[in-house]
Order: structure tokens, then sequence, then C-alpha cells
């Protein structure tokens, strides 16, 4: 068995095989060059089928026959396809798998929808194409709409101390809460309580940001 995509190997057994250029393999009615490996046995590579072949089963067994002049054919066993697409992309429509399409920046693609891509939720964001699955919103940050490819500094007036944030937390009486922030721990003074008794830094949040595909 294999994806609809094509490229699984089939080892065939039999006898009286021919190592010549005309030895093929057909699934279905998908043809395939198959390559001699022995006098019993021979080597197949599943053809992509359309998608359109699947009609409402996400699969399909086809027969798979083997010839050594390419016209007289043989049955040599049977092979079942799912309709399932490399990781990260997805088909819109009923055409050939050369129409496959990644998934843009701020989407991912699952295997449950295989003809669109799906926005990354408020809380997470996808900086790259071709992905099946979003990020989750780093500290310091949020990702407040759907559709993030990048995610956006914590504003002013708000802390952002956890990961999957869609929006900031109110900066507590007694701090202020500078662009960025990602903690109010005591301990910190640079952006932390505006009280000079605390000097210590050691425990303070590494706010640097990265760039995040910017």
């Amino acid at each position: 068995s294999g994806p609809s995509h094509g490229g699984t190997p089939v080892f065939i057994s039999g006898s009286s095989f021919v190592n010549s250029t005309e030895l093929t393999c057909k699934f279905g009615e998908e043809t395939a060059r198959a390559i001699f490996l022995t006098r019993e046995a021979i080597l197949c590579t599943s053809p992509p089928i359309p998608t359109h072949s699947f009609h409402t089963s996400q699969e399909m067994i086809v027969i798979i026959y083997v010839s050594n002049n390419a016209v007289d054919y043989s049955v040599g066993g049977h092979f079942k396809y799912s309709h399932s697409l490399p990781s990260g992309t997805y088909q819109p429509g009923a055409e050939e798998v050369d129409t496959l399409l990644r998934c843009p920046r701020g989407t991912y693609c699952s295997s449950y929808s295989l003809r669109n891509f799906t926005l990354c939720t408020p809380g997470t964001y996808q900086p790259l194409v071709g992905q099946s699955q979003c990020i989750l919103c780093p500290i310091g940050y949020v990702c407040s709409e759907f559709g993030m490819a990048v995610p956006r500094i914590c504003p002013a007036g708000y802390v952002c101390d956890d990961t999957g944030m869609y929006k900031g937390k109110p900066c507590p009486a007694g701090h202020w809460c500078d662009k960025g922030t990602a903690t109010v721990s005591s301990s910190c003074l640079n952006h932390g309580i505006l009280d000079a008794s605390y000097s210590s830094l050691d425990t303070c949040f590494d706010n640097s940001t990265d760039d995040f595909g910017l």
C-alpha cells in the first residue's frame, strides 16, 4: 500500500522476467517502468493517480499487471492507494499530482483537510511555507490574529509571560512594562519594578528578541 502521489517501491515475484526496456508494470490504468532484478523478481514504483479516482472513499485497491513487452500483461498482485498528500501541501481541485501547492506562511496543512490550508489560530504563528503545524507564540510576544506569519512584540503597558498568548496581561500596579515585557519579576530593574532597592539582575528574563522571519 502507499499514498496517492505515488513513489512506493513494490517488489514483485514471478518467473521468466526479461531484462529489457519493455519490462513494465501497470497499477490499474497507470503505467510504471519496472526494474529487472532476477528472472524471478522485479521492482516497480507506484505511479501517482488522479485524486478524482477516489470518488468518496479515501482508499482504492488496484490490480498490478506485469509485462515483458509492454503489450501482454499478467496479474502480479494488488496495491492499495490511500488518498494522502505530502506533509505541508494541499490540492485545491481534482487535478493531477503536479498541481500540489505548498501551504503559505501563516498556515498549515493537515491530513484532514486535503483541499485547502488552515490559518494558524490566535496564539500561534508559522513563518515558513509547507508546514504541517503552527508554532506557539513565544514569551514576550502576542499572536492576536488568525494566519499570522510573524509574532508581534508585546505592546507597552502589558506583560507577555507565557507561550501561546493572543493578548498581553495588563501591567500590574507598581510596575512599568515597556514593549516586549516578558516578566515582572521583582528582581529585575531594567524593565521591572520601580523600587531602587532591588539591584539583583541575575534571575532576569533575557528579553532579547529574534526577527522571526522579518
